[in-house]
């Protein structure tokens, strides 16, 4: 597998490190080539690393045209700094748009 995260950090802080020690065991033994998380803000991401002493190699975040770009900014930054890859999802905006039948939806329906 090249890559396995943790979706969300609902479970909670001591679940969620459970769970991240899992993701490290797995890379350890070499059934993923790489770890991370999504969802999570920095703070929580700072949890995992100090509960475990490992850090995400990747953090996936929302990303499309309505994404606020100082939020963006700041989070590429932060990864930038601890040398976490960031990736996107949601990119054209997720089916909410489409759903809404709003221009935006119309539009970004036609370019995908």
């Amino acid at each position: 597998l090249d890559l396995l995260l943790i979706h969300s950090p609902k479970l909670g802080r001591k679940k969620t490190a459970e769970l991240w020690k899992g993701l490290i065991d797995a890379k350890d033994s070499g059934k993923v080539r790489a770890i991370g998380v999504s969802n999570m803000n920095f703070g929580e991401i700072s949890d995992l690393e100090a509960a475990t002493g490992v850090a995400p190699e990747v953090s996936q975040i929302q990303f499309h045209p309505w994404t606020p770009i100082q939020w963006v900014d700041l989070v590429s930054k932060l990864a930038r700094e601890k040398k976490i890859v960031t990736t996107a999802y949601t990119s054209l905006g997720g089916s909410r748009f489409r759903a809404a039948g709003s221009h935006w939806g119309d539009a970004l329906s036609e370019i995908a």
